[in-house]
């Protein structure tokens, strides 16, 4: 399959999560025109099998969505996934990410800093926490899995 059909699907999921349900269909209809070596055999798109992969959006870390990370904008969690090690772990929204590994975030860029808490599943990450309740500094260690991420 081409690469230009896979990234054109990815955009086109985009805009359906959007509701942007014309621009998606369009790309759609660009996909199937377009390439033609999009389609098995059966006649049945391979993008539908893309998009059941896309459905899982799967990823290994700890289940934190992060923002920030430079020294005017800390590293904050911005929104936590449900079941996943850092909710386990009672970790809150609003929650200061000031290390990963015993390196301060402060020093880091936002891509750096997923890079180091994002690894191998089974594989365990530390990081140290400012609780946005009662500024309590806490070290927790997570291991990290594979999450379902939508």
């Amino acid at each position: 399959m081409q690469v230009g059909v896979y990234a054109r699907f990815l955009l086109a999921q985009d805009y359906r999560r959007q509701g942007n349900e014309k621009k998606a269909d369009e790309l759609g209809a660009e996909i199937k025109s377009g390439y033609p070596d999009a389609i098995d055999h059966g006649g049945k798109l391979l993008l539908d099998q893309l998009d059941a992969a896309a459905e899982l959006s799967l990823i290994v870390g700890v289940g934190l969505v992060l923002q920030g990370s430079n020294q005017q904008d800390p590293l904050t969690v911005k929104d936590i996934i449900p079941n996943s090690p850092a909710a386990k772990a009672g970790i809150k929204l609003g929650s200061l990410i000031i290390s990963i590994a015993g390196a301060e975030t402060a020093k880091m860029s936002l891509a750096e800093s997923v890079r180091l808490i994002r690894g191998a599943p089974d594989t365990q990450v530390i990081l140290g926490i400012v609780d946005p309740d009662n500024q309590q500094t806490n070290v927790v260690t997570l291991k990290r899995e594979t999450i379902r991420h939508e």
